[in-house]
């Protein structure tokens, strides 16, 4: 199912569905999307699921195991994100945090298992990222576009 391009979808609520997954361009483009609540069998977010969601504010990713190419880029309305204790970014699958430009901070939390090249790029007012615990490793321009 994809709704790319819902130019009047404002909340997404996915509760009490078997879904693993948000795929592809699923979300893309929904420019007045503004808040999205996942349900607890929601584990990846794949390339390009909320890009272009230029007025997303809210987002839970508490259950979140993966996450995938551009996955947020140009969430430009998204200012904080908190990412559950163990977190894998796909490798080679770069861009996920681009071009947001209210993001202010990003939670980490436990373990991230690999940090790709460009996962965070571009977002001027980012002044906060904080890691509870391990990285395993960043790759070469993990940070790119800063301020």
């Amino acid at each position: 199912m994809r709704f790319q391009y819902c130019s009047s979808l404002e909340e997404v609520i996915i509760t009490g569905l078997n879904i693993s997954r948000i795929n592809q361009y699923c979300f893309s483009s929904c420019t007045k999307l503004k808040k999205v609540t996942l349900s607890s069998s929601v584990r990846e977010i794949w390339d390009y699921s909320f890009d272009g969601c230029t007025s997303l504010a809210e987002i839970n990713l508490e259950y979140i195991t993966t996450l995938r190419n551009y996955a947020f880029r140009g969430c430009s309305s998204l200012k904080h994100v908190s990412l559950p204790s163990l977190i894998e970014f796909v490798y080679n699958h770069q861009l996920i945090f681009s071009n947001m430009n209210s993001l202010e901070s990003i939670d980490f939390g436990d373990k991230v298992l690999d940090f790709p090249e460009f996962t965070i790029n571009n977002a001027p007012k980012l002044t906060s990222l904080i890691f509870k615990e391990q990285v395993a490793s960043f790759r070469n321009y993990s940070f790119s576009g800063m301020t």
